[in-house]
């Protein structure tokens, strides 16, 4: 087995990049060890910083809490696409489209703008960066993907935020007229309405958003174009408008690994059970019965002998042991090392162990 897992995280420090909004990330060391023995750190912040989750309720009244995500959307299968994008690029329906591997229904999907790159205090992330439209965020719904990891500065674009004349902007009204510089298009024109990404994919769909998706390396970009295994955990915080998470991605390179199923593993048990069997088998009055189907009422096996190897009265899917008389306490002695899902039912006068 050769599982590889990636972060992609952004570190969370004190100093890290914040969305140009008020700074809010405070970290305090409450404690230290040469003074008090212990070592604690007081934190004050909001979660929307770093690598986090939004929840509906950030964005739209009286809407589900970071809570309310049902855990299966936070874990699964999905891709991480390559949409290698510039300056005030858009993560818009058509891109969605085309991108490599092909995102199916149930995926978690993670997009690599590249930005990830660029993750610093400056206007070339936060300002200029790309984001995706309105119809973008839809054609996730419409496909039903689970989660969204975006590798750039929010869910939405940057001139459909508080940056321009949306919501409690404009706070970077100079951002208006160099769009229009830039593109020779209204800024207003093509964003009419403030943050419709994160409505119509939190709100609407009820699908994860993770904004800053990324790593301090090439973690996201090792596993893009391939299909992996992705989790992502918010706390567990009634009434949360977001959280800071750790995004990570699993591959499984020679396709040997399997997530045990909670059941017995027959071959295991069997391992066990021999080793145990041989160990024991000095002791008189052990039965072996090779059928799986023997009545054990009336079973027919036979008698082992003081110092017999016994191995070889291993069914192939199930293991049949008996003990002959009344030494319950004996029987009971044998098996209590086998490490396996046990049904020992009492068959007077002998036991069945049944390990499948």
């Amino acid at each position: 087995m050769s599982l590889k897992v990636y972060d992609l995280t952004h570190t969370f420090t004190q100093f890290m990049p914040e969305w140009p909004s008020n700074p809010s990330v405070n970290i305090d060391i409450d404690k230290f060890h040469a003074k008090d023995g212990i070592y604690q750190i007081q934190w004050e912040g909001i979660m929307h910083r770093g690598t986090h989750m939004d929840a509906p309720i950030h964005v739209t009244e009286n809407t589900p809490t970071i809570n309310d995500y049902p855990l299966w959307r936070l874990f699964g299968t999905g891709v991480c696409v390559s949409i290698p994008m510039g300056k005030w690029g858009v993560i818009n329906a058509e891109a969605l489209e085309k991108a490599t591997p092909k995102i199916k229904e149930g995926d978690i999907v993670v997009i690599n703008t590249g930005y990830q790159h660029k993750w610093a205090d400056t206007d070339e992330y936060f300002a200029y960066g790309p984001g995706a439209t309105q119809d973008g965020a839809q054609w996730l719904v419409d496909h039903k993907v689970k989660m969204v990891a975006y590798g750039c500065q929010a869910n939405d674009h940057p001139i459909a935020t508080k940056l321009v004349n949306h919501g409690l902007g404009p706070t970077h009204p100079h951002l208006i007229e160099e769009y229009k510089q830039v593109t020779g298009r209204d800024a207003a024109a093509d964003f009419p309405l403030w943050e419709p990404a994160h409505k119509t994919l939190m709100v609407k769909g009820g699908i994860p958003g993770i904004e800053n998706a990324g790593d301090d390396g090439d973690a996201m970009d090792a596993v893009t174009g391939k299909r992996c295994t992705f989790m992502c955990f918010p706390w567990r915080w009634p009434g949360g408008d977001g959280c800071i998470v750790r995004l990570l991605a699993i591959v499984d390179e020679d396709g040997s690994f399997r997530f045990e199923t909670g059941k017995y593993a027959p071959r295991r048990c069997k391992q066990k059970a021999r080793s145990v069997a041989a160990m024991r088998s000095n002791r008189t009055g052990l039965y072996c019965c090779t059928d799986p189907n023997a009545n054990f009422r009336n079973m027919q096996g036979s008698s082992a002998s003081a110092g017999d190897d016994v191995s070889t009265a291993i069914a192939d899917d199930r293991i049949c042991y008996a003990l002959h008389g009344s030494d319950d306490a004996l029987f009971a002695a044998v098996f209590e090392e086998v490490d396996c899902s046990l049904n020992l039912r009492p068959h007077r006068p002998c036991w069945e162990l049944a390990c499948g």
